[in-house]
């Protein structure tokens, strides 16, 4: 008997971020502080490459943090989609 998930797809979207390796872990705290807002991957630890998934309502939400990122944590912001 096949079972059927029942449960919803959610799209997401995604940023990444470049930021200095010495600042990685500030990131990720400051991202998981917020309930909710993003599932945070580190893509390429070496070069300070993290990524931030987030769903269709809180992406915006995401997107202003990875601005405070670039303003306070000397980030750049290399894809958002």
């Amino acid at each position: 008997m096949k079972m059927e998930s029942k449960t919803p797809a959610v799209a997401s979207r995604r940023i990444i971020v470049k930021v200095e390796r010495a600042l990685m872990s500030d990131l990720h705290s400051l991202v998981e502080e917020v309930d909710h807002l993003a599932i945070v991957r580190t893509l390429d630890p070496d070069l300070g490459i993290v990524e931030l998934i987030a769903t269709e309502d809180t992406y915006a939400d995401a997107l202003k943090l990875c601005t405070y990122f670039v303003e306070s944590l000397n980030a750049e912001i290399l894809s958002r989609g």
